[in-house]
């Protein structure tokens, strides 16, 4: 509702939160299924974005969609047990015939995963780019129009040009 309270939950939220429906019901989104650190920290962001006071409760959540902004962000839910969700959280303000807004909808979608397979494509990179950089020979990359998109650093050892000054340019330069 206007408040942040909670007045509906289907069964995906259920699942995802570990609370029945009845258990949500009536609550504030923002002190039931939020971080508090989060809320405060996302509070001073959104202060200094949108040059106004936003304060530390459902307000934080729904400041951008108030004002016709997209909203978009990822949040950490708590769930009932205590532990936490990564979602991705969709806030949608919902209105009247008149204009007025009655409520919000929020569309929470776990990012578990998503956050798991960047981890690892993460630290892919880093083991990948650890052993590339530790060759004594010069690797590199040309991209599809032809420039230099990557070197290692054996580049500026073994052919006295600079790095900085070579990529990006033509290969057949």
């Amino acid at each position: 509702d206007l408040d942040g309270r909670i007045i509906g939950a289907n069964p995906a939220a259920e699942r995802m939160l570990g609370y029945d429906r009845g258990e949500m019901i009536g609550h504030f989104a923002h002190q039931l299924i939020h971080r508090k650190e989060e809320i405060e920290r996302y509070a001073g962001e959104l202060s200094r974005e949108l040059g106004i006071t936003v304060a530390p409760n459902h307000e934080v959540i729904t400041a951008k969609a108030l004002r016709g902004h997209r909203d978009e962000r990822e949040w950490s839910y708590v769930r009932k047990d205590g532990s936490t969700l990564p979602v991705n959280l969709q806030i949608t303000p919902l209105r009247d015939e008149a204009g007025h807004v009655t409520g919000y909808l929020k569309a929470a979608y776990d990012i578990t995963e998503r956050k798991r397979m960047a981890e690892k494509i993460e630290a892919s990179e880093k083991q990948y780019r650890a052993l590339v950089e530790s060759v004594r020979d010069v690797s590199f990359q040309i991209d599809e129009i032809g420039n230099w998109c990557f070197l290692n650093p054996a580049w500026e050892e073994v052919t006295g040009f600079s790095m900085a000054d070579t990529i990006n340019t033509s290969f057949m330069e």
